[in-house]
């Protein structure tokens, strides 16, 4: 796909989820300069399944920006599990007012995500190699305004690892696919262990026709600091979820 259907495919995929409004000229090229370096380096060691261009733009670039409405403007943003950078990067790239932390305990993938944020010029976007339930313990507990994760975990896994690192009264928002309802059932005590309560349910389609993907999009405020218990070591975690 060159340059101008790429920015043909993105217009429209952007279009069609309300997001035209973050599009600019720049923003379409700092896209593509991502598209391309992502499956250059996808070449070599693998860091998403997704290389299709049209599915990138929509899977990756389009989906990630779906909680952008929801972020507060100047608010100090970390993206758990971010993986490849999505979504830290396109939102680091399209609210330039946010501050974004992309964390991932794989060094290839944080390695990729700064070289991205370095190339893009993403002064709002910093990197950290580290684990979700070693930062829960850090200097990132009780930090955040807002906490993000995408694909990485079951929703009563997820708020363990991701809720002791959002400061009192800033927001969780996971981003789930088509059985967000009934993961939601399933966290119903880990938000409740955790100091965490669903104001909103963002629900949407991607993708149109028969292709189409349902997402839910969960906005979770937390009300108070986190019991000191959590977050407990992975394995428990993993073995024995709230």
């Amino acid at each position: 796909m060159d340059r101008q259907d790429f920015f043909r495919e993105t217009e429209a995929a952007f279009s069609t989820l309300g997001l035209s409004a973050l599009l600019t000229e720049e923003r379409k090229e700092g896209f593509f300069h991502l598209f391309l370096r992502l499956c250059e380096e996808n070449a070599k060691y693998n860091l998403t399944a997704v290389t299709d261009p049209r599915e990138v733009i929509l899977l990756h670039f389009a989906d990630s920006l779906m909680a952008a409405r929801h972020l507060p403007a100047g608010a100090e943003l970390l993206d758990v599990g971010c993986g490849a950078g999505f979504p830290a990067l396109p939102l680091a790239l399209c609210r330039p007012d946010l501050s974004v932390t992309a964390m991932d305990a794989t060094a290839k993938k944080t390695g990729f995500v700064r070289m991205m944020a370095e190339e893009l010029s993403l002064s709002n976007l910093h990197v950290h190699t580290l684990r979700a339930e070693e930062a829960g313990h850090g200097e990132f507990r009780d930090r955040f305004d807002v906490v993000t994760a995408r694909a990485v975990a079951a929703l009563p896994i997820l708020t363990e690892l991701c809720a002791p690192l959002v400061r009192p009264g800033g927001l969780f928002l996971p981003m789930k696919g088509r059985n967000g309802a009934e993961e939601l059932q399933a966290a119903r005590h880990a938000l409740q262990e955790l100091k965490c309560k669903v104001e909103f349910t963002d629900e949407y389609p991607i993708g149109t026709g028969d292709a189409a993907q349902a997402r839910t999009l969960f906005l979770i405020r937390k009300t108070a600091a986190t019991p000191d218990a959590y977050p407990r070591p992975y394995a428990r975690i993993k073995s024995r979820p709230l």
